[in-house]
């Protein structure tokens, strides 16, 4: 199984490791969201204003205290399922809650933290514009 990224420039300017998702709700809605790929992030996040957009799907426990630069944040849990596209079409779904800031803040975009990248193995390389989760069966062959 292959889950292919890309890299995208934003607003700001910046370059970022980005992978195209979807949040499935328990309507069975698919909202896209475009998540940045973040080694450093200890947990997969969201912004505090798709949070918001979804509160409809918060569960009544508290998420997690996030603590990073920046400071700490409390985070909601959102009922929500993170639905990828796997290269041969498939669709496959990491089943929530999601995490979600309480509070605004300057995070913008969902941040794939290692709490999912770690299920994956990871191909990372810029100058080959490579980009890649992948799962066993699936094998990537990365030459000179």
């Amino acid at each position: 199984m292959r889950i292919d990224g890309r890299w995208v420039i934003g607003a700001d300017g910046v370059e970022r490791p980005m992978f195209d998702a979807a949040l499935l709700l328990p309507t069975r809605q698919l909202v896209s969201v475009q998540c940045v790929l973040d080694t450093g992030a200890d947990i997969t996040l969201l912004p505090y204003d798709l949070g918001q957009a979804l509160s409809m799907c918060a569960l009544l426990q508290p998420g997690p205290t996030i603590s990073g630069a920046g400071g700490s944040a409390a985070t909601l849990l959102l009922d929500v399922t993170l639905v990828f596209t796997v290269t041969d079409g498939r669709q496959i779904g990491l089943r929530g809650p999601v995490p979600a800031l309480a509070t605004p803040s300057a995070l913008d975009f969902p941040v794939l933290g290692r709490n999912l990248i770690d299920l994956f193995g990871l191909a990372y390389d810029r100058r080959r514009n490579l980009l890649t989760l992948v799962a066993a069966p699936s094998q990537l062959t990365v030459t000179p």
